[in-house]
Protein backbone atom coordinates (compact mmCIF):
# COMPACT_ATOMS: atom_id res chain seq x y z
CA UNK A 1 0.00 0.00 0.00
CA UNK A 2 1.36 3.76 -0.85
CA UNK A 3 1.17 5.60 2.20
CA UNK A 4 -1.19 9.18 3.10
CA UNK A 5 2.80 10.78 2.74
CA UNK A 6 2.81 10.04 -0.75
CA UNK A 7 -0.47 11.62 -1.89
CA UNK A 8 1.16 14.96 -2.83
CA UNK A 9 3.46 13.03 -5.10
CA UNK A 10 0.85 10.76 -6.71
CA UNK A 11 -1.82 13.58 -7.25
CA UNK A 12 0.24 14.74 -10.51
CA UNK A 13 0.71 11.56 -12.26
CA UNK A 14 -2.87 10.65 -11.58
CA UNK A 15 -4.06 14.07 -13.20
CA UNK A 16 -2.01 13.23 -16.31
CA UNK A 17 -3.03 9.39 -16.72
CA UNK A 18 -6.51 10.67 -16.27
CA UNK A 19 -5.97 13.76 -18.53
CA UNK A 20 -4.52 10.72 -21.11
CA UNK A 21 -7.86 8.44 -20.70
CA UNK A 22 -10.14 8.08 -23.50
CA UNK A 23 -13.74 8.28 -22.33
CA UNK A 24 -15.24 6.38 -24.77
CA UNK A 25 -13.00 3.68 -24.10
CA UNK A 26 -11.29 4.12 -20.65
CA UNK A 27 -10.51 0.29 -19.96
CA UNK A 28 -8.63 0.21 -23.28
CA UNK A 29 -6.61 3.39 -22.19
CA UNK A 30 -5.32 2.25 -18.98
CA UNK A 31 -4.01 -1.54 -20.76
CA UNK A 32 -2.29 0.54 -23.00
CA UNK A 33 -0.91 2.99 -20.06
CA UNK A 34 -0.38 -0.41 -18.23
CA UNK A 35 1.56 -2.16 -21.25
CA UNK A 36 3.65 0.98 -21.72
CA UNK A 37 4.98 1.08 -17.98
CA UNK A 38 5.41 -2.64 -18.30
CA UNK A 39 7.49 -2.27 -21.66
CA UNK A 40 9.77 0.63 -19.74
CA UNK A 41 10.74 -1.73 -16.71
CA UNK A 42 11.81 -4.35 -18.71
CA UNK A 43 14.03 -2.12 -20.93
CA UNK A 44 15.12 -0.81 -17.96
CA UNK A 45 15.70 -4.56 -16.23
CA UNK A 46 17.26 -5.18 -19.47
CA UNK A 47 19.98 -2.38 -19.10
CA UNK A 48 20.96 -3.34 -15.15
CA UNK A 49 21.45 -6.89 -16.95
CA UNK A 50 23.88 -5.27 -19.38
CA UNK A 51 25.74 -3.38 -16.30
CA UNK A 52 26.16 -5.95 -14.29
CA UNK A 53 27.73 -8.12 -17.34
CA UNK A 54 29.83 -5.55 -17.85
CA UNK A 55 30.91 -5.20 -14.24
CA UNK A 56 31.51 -8.96 -13.76
CA UNK A 57 33.66 -8.90 -17.17
CA UNK A 58 35.75 -6.00 -15.60
CA UNK A 59 36.40 -8.03 -12.26
CA UNK A 60 37.13 -11.20 -14.26
CA UNK A 61 39.85 -8.77 -16.47
CA UNK A 62 41.14 -6.27 -14.34
CA UNK A 63 43.46 -8.85 -11.76
CA UNK A 64 44.99 -10.39 -15.27
CA UNK A 65 45.82 -7.25 -16.71
CA UNK A 66 48.85 -7.11 -14.68
CA UNK A 67 49.49 -10.86 -15.75
CA UNK A 68 49.47 -10.85 -19.40
CA UNK A 69 50.98 -6.88 -19.83
CA UNK A 70 54.01 -8.56 -20.85
CA UNK A 71 57.39 -8.87 -20.02
CA UNK A 72 60.01 -5.65 -19.97
CA UNK A 73 63.21 -7.48 -20.56
CA UNK A 74 63.62 -10.23 -23.24
CA UNK A 75 66.24 -12.44 -24.97
CA UNK A 76 65.76 -14.05 -28.31
CA UNK A 77 68.87 -15.82 -29.86
CA UNK A 78 69.30 -17.84 -33.39
CA UNK A 79 69.15 -21.39 -30.55
CA UNK A 80 65.74 -20.84 -30.02
CA UNK A 81 63.21 -22.50 -32.63
CA UNK A 82 62.49 -20.19 -34.80
CA UNK A 83 59.59 -20.16 -37.76
CA UNK A 84 60.09 -19.94 -40.79
CA UNK A 85 57.55 -17.88 -41.65
CA UNK A 86 59.13 -15.21 -39.30
CA UNK A 87 62.21 -15.38 -42.23
CA UNK A 88 64.63 -17.68 -40.61
CA UNK A 89 66.75 -20.47 -42.25
CA UNK A 90 67.75 -23.73 -39.74
CA UNK A 91 70.24 -23.24 -37.12
CA UNK A 92 73.93 -23.10 -38.22
CA UNK A 93 77.43 -22.74 -35.46
CA UNK A 94 80.16 -20.79 -35.93
CA UNK A 95 83.40 -22.26 -35.43
CA UNK A 96 83.15 -21.84 -31.72
CA UNK A 97 79.98 -23.34 -31.54
CA UNK A 98 77.48 -20.63 -31.18
CA UNK A 99 74.63 -20.34 -33.18
CA UNK A 100 73.38 -18.26 -35.56
CA UNK A 101 70.93 -17.97 -38.62
CA UNK A 102 70.44 -16.98 -41.98
CA UNK A 103 67.32 -14.82 -42.64
CA UNK A 104 65.77 -15.37 -46.36
CA UNK A 105 64.32 -15.96 -48.56
CA UNK A 106 62.40 -12.72 -48.53
CA UNK A 107 64.17 -9.89 -47.61
CA UNK A 108 62.03 -9.27 -44.02
CA UNK A 109 62.38 -11.24 -40.94
CA UNK A 110 60.49 -10.53 -37.47
CA UNK A 111 59.67 -10.94 -33.76
CA UNK A 112 56.07 -11.13 -32.01
CA UNK A 113 56.49 -10.63 -28.70
CA UNK A 114 54.35 -9.82 -25.67
CA UNK A 115 56.55 -6.97 -24.30
CA UNK A 116 55.19 -4.30 -21.56
CA UNK A 117 54.36 -1.18 -23.68
CA UNK A 118 53.89 0.96 -20.84
CA UNK A 119 57.30 2.17 -20.58
CA UNK A 120 59.97 2.94 -23.34
CA UNK A 121 61.85 -0.24 -24.39
CA UNK A 122 65.14 -0.02 -26.12
CA UNK A 123 65.65 -2.77 -28.50
CA UNK A 124 69.42 -4.33 -30.01
CA UNK A 125 69.34 -6.79 -33.01
CA UNK A 126 72.97 -8.24 -33.15
CA UNK A 127 73.98 -9.69 -36.21
CA UNK A 128 77.33 -11.40 -37.09
CA UNK A 129 80.22 -9.08 -38.61
CA UNK A 130 81.23 -8.55 -42.15
CA UNK A 131 77.65 -7.42 -43.43
CA UNK A 132 78.89 -3.83 -44.33
CA UNK A 133 76.22 -4.01 -46.83
CA UNK A 134 73.17 -3.66 -44.89
CA UNK A 135 74.80 -1.33 -41.78
CA UNK A 136 72.79 1.68 -43.19
CA UNK A 137 70.16 0.02 -44.99
CA UNK A 138 68.56 -2.45 -42.96
CA UNK A 139 65.03 -0.97 -41.37
CA UNK A 140 62.79 -1.61 -38.74
CA UNK A 141 58.92 -0.90 -38.35
CA UNK A 142 56.67 -1.61 -36.12
CA UNK A 143 53.01 0.06 -34.65
CA UNK A 144 53.22 1.32 -38.31
CA UNK A 145 55.48 3.63 -38.06
CA UNK A 146 59.85 3.31 -38.81
CA UNK A 147 62.08 2.53 -35.97
CA UNK A 148 65.42 4.46 -36.68
CA UNK A 149 68.26 2.31 -36.20
CA UNK A 150 71.79 3.27 -35.11
CA UNK A 151 74.46 0.64 -35.95
CA UNK A 152 77.77 -0.18 -34.25
CA UNK A 153 80.22 -3.25 -34.09
CA UNK A 154 80.74 -4.83 -30.73
CA UNK A 155 83.21 -8.03 -30.96
CA UNK A 156 82.74 -8.65 -34.04
CA UNK A 157 79.59 -8.79 -34.33
CA UNK A 158 77.21 -5.49 -35.61
CA UNK A 159 74.84 -4.50 -33.43
CA UNK A 160 71.71 -2.19 -34.48
CA UNK A 161 69.85 -0.48 -31.51
CA UNK A 162 66.79 1.34 -31.15
CA UNK A 163 63.88 2.44 -28.88
CA UNK A 164 60.38 1.34 -28.58
CA UNK A 165 57.77 4.22 -27.40
CA UNK A 166 54.66 3.20 -25.00
CA UNK A 167 51.26 2.70 -26.85
CA UNK A 168 48.32 2.09 -24.67
CA UNK A 169 47.13 -1.25 -26.65
CA UNK A 170 48.31 -4.54 -24.71
CA UNK A 171 48.91 -7.47 -26.68
CA UNK A 172 51.87 -8.76 -29.39
CA UNK A 173 54.06 -6.65 -30.17
CA UNK A 174 55.72 -7.00 -33.95
CA UNK A 175 59.57 -5.93 -34.56
CA UNK A 176 59.60 -6.23 -38.26
CA UNK A 177 63.29 -5.83 -40.32
CA UNK A 178 63.75 -5.30 -43.72
CA UNK A 179 66.94 -6.05 -45.69
CA UNK A 180 67.67 -3.81 -49.09
CA UNK A 181 68.20 -6.92 -50.92
CA UNK A 182 69.23 -10.57 -50.35
CA UNK A 183 71.91 -12.78 -52.30
CA UNK A 184 71.85 -16.27 -53.00
CA UNK A 185 74.43 -18.76 -51.45
CA UNK A 186 75.99 -21.62 -52.19
CA UNK A 187 77.39 -23.85 -49.71
CA UNK A 188 81.08 -24.58 -50.64
CA UNK A 189 80.83 -27.79 -52.97
CA UNK A 190 77.18 -28.06 -53.07
CA UNK A 191 74.89 -28.00 -56.17
CA UNK A 192 73.40 -24.64 -57.99
CA UNK A 193 70.04 -26.04 -57.15
CA UNK A 194 70.80 -26.19 -53.17
CA UNK A 195 71.50 -22.19 -52.88
CA UNK A 196 69.66 -20.24 -50.44
CA UNK A 197 68.50 -16.51 -50.99
CA UNK A 198 69.77 -14.99 -47.59
CA UNK A 199 69.22 -11.61 -46.61
CA UNK A 200 71.81 -11.28 -43.00
CA UNK A 201 72.78 -13.75 -40.19
CA UNK A 202 71.01 -13.43 -37.48
CA UNK A 203 72.53 -14.11 -33.53
CA UNK A 204 70.28 -12.45 -31.23
CA UNK A 205 67.63 -9.86 -30.10
CA UNK A 206 67.68 -8.32 -26.75
CA UNK A 207 64.70 -5.65 -25.42
CA UNK A 208 65.18 -4.18 -21.93
CA UNK A 209 63.95 -0.72 -20.30
CA UNK A 210 65.52 2.25 -21.60
CA UNK A 211 66.58 5.59 -19.74
CA UNK A 212 65.23 8.99 -20.13
CA UNK A 213 68.51 10.42 -21.69
CA UNK A 214 68.16 7.46 -23.97
CA UNK A 215 64.62 8.36 -24.77
CA UNK A 216 65.41 12.50 -25.72
CA UNK A 217 67.70 11.27 -28.26
CA UNK A 218 65.56 8.60 -29.91
CA UNK A 219 62.58 10.94 -30.10
CA UNK A 220 64.81 13.48 -32.19
CA UNK A 221 65.89 10.34 -34.80
CA UNK A 222 62.29 9.08 -34.87
CA UNK A 223 61.47 12.70 -35.59
CA UNK A 224 64.09 12.46 -38.52
CA UNK A 225 63.05 9.29 -40.15
CA UNK A 226 59.18 10.03 -39.72
CA UNK A 227 59.92 13.63 -42.27
CA UNK A 228 62.21 11.38 -44.37
CA UNK A 229 60.87 8.42 -44.97
CA UNK A 230 57.40 6.64 -45.32
CA UNK A 231 57.06 2.57 -45.88
CA UNK A 232 55.52 1.49 -49.06
CA UNK A 233 52.78 -0.66 -49.74
CA UNK A 234 55.06 -3.83 -49.87
CA UNK A 235 56.84 -2.92 -46.45
CA UNK A 236 53.67 -1.95 -44.83
CA UNK A 237 51.86 -5.26 -46.38
CA UNK A 238 55.34 -7.50 -44.98
CA UNK A 239 55.35 -5.62 -41.44
CA UNK A 240 51.66 -5.43 -40.63
CA UNK A 241 50.76 -5.85 -37.12
CA UNK A 242 50.47 -9.14 -35.33
CA UNK A 243 47.13 -10.87 -34.98
CA UNK A 244 45.95 -9.54 -31.50
CA UNK A 245 44.64 -12.64 -30.57
CA UNK A 246 48.29 -14.30 -30.79
CA UNK A 247 48.66 -15.63 -27.39
CA UNK A 248 52.05 -15.66 -25.53
CA UNK A 249 52.69 -18.22 -23.17
CA UNK A 250 53.91 -17.50 -19.42
CA UNK A 251 57.61 -15.74 -19.53
CA UNK A 252 60.16 -18.62 -18.11
CA UNK A 253 62.87 -16.22 -16.01
CA UNK A 254 63.33 -13.22 -18.17
CA UNK A 255 62.28 -15.18 -21.58
CA UNK A 256 58.71 -15.08 -23.44
CA UNK A 257 58.66 -17.74 -25.52
CA UNK A 258 55.94 -16.02 -27.93
CA UNK A 259 54.50 -16.45 -31.36
CA UNK A 260 58.07 -16.34 -33.79
CA UNK A 261 59.14 -19.65 -32.09
CA UNK A 262 58.18 -23.27 -34.06
CA UNK A 263 57.13 -25.88 -31.63
CA UNK A 264 60.23 -28.11 -32.35
CA UNK A 265 63.42 -27.09 -33.94
CA UNK A 266 63.48 -30.80 -35.74
CA UNK A 267 60.33 -30.08 -37.63
CA UNK A 268 61.35 -26.68 -39.07
CA UNK A 269 64.90 -28.31 -39.51
CA UNK A 270 63.02 -31.35 -41.67
CA UNK A 271 61.57 -29.12 -44.02
CA UNK A 272 64.29 -26.72 -44.62
CA UNK A 273 66.12 -29.59 -46.10
CA UNK A 274 64.05 -29.78 -48.78
CA UNK A 275 63.85 -25.85 -49.51
CA UNK A 276 65.76 -24.02 -52.61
Amino acid sequence: MVGKGNDAELRPIIEELRAGLNENDVLGSLLHELASQRLALQNAERRVRVAEAKLMLRDLVLPNVAKYAGVRRVQVDAGMPLRRECGFYAIEYDALGKPRRWTGPDNSFYFDINLDRSIPLRFILRLTGGQEAVRHKLRCFTDNIEIPLEPYDVAGNTNFEGVLFPREILGVTRLCFVVHETSMLLEEGGKETDARRVGVMFVDLLVEPVTAEEVETAVFRTTSVLEMNLPDAAIADTCEEAETESISPEPAGNLSTTAVFSDTEEEEDGEREGEI
